[in-house]
């Protein structure tokens, strides 16, 4: 078994709520590992211009075992294009890792 996080921001680039996007989520990460743990956090990013950007982010915690032949790289690639962001973090077996 590996644990897994994956952060999602509670807004895309342009303001707008992403609730359905977490419910989304939600539905798939029951579906194919059979639960998860949330934490409400806020991140701080530096941006390529040098200001930072503060947002409200949302961690899943979510062990993967052996229950589904779908990754949480392939998860994150559907959030990734449905937030319409620019990357999504991952962090496997404590290796982080952006999906683009």
């Amino acid at each position: 078994m590996k644990m897994s996080h994956l952060y999602l921001p509670n807004n895309d680039n342009a303001g707008n709520d992403l609730k359905w996007v977490h419910q989304k989520l939600r539905e798939r990460l029951i579906e194919f590992f059979g639960g998860f743990t949330y934490i409400q956090a806020t991140g701080n990013y530096v941006m390529p211009d040098g200001s930072h950007a503060l947002e409200d982010v949302i961690i899943y915690q979510i062990v993967i075992g052996d229950r589904s032949g779908v990754t949480i790289r392939e998860i994150a690639k559907a959030m990734l294009s449905m937030a319409k962001q620019e990357s999504v973090l991952i962090i496997i077996d404590d290796v982080p890792e952006f999906i683009r």
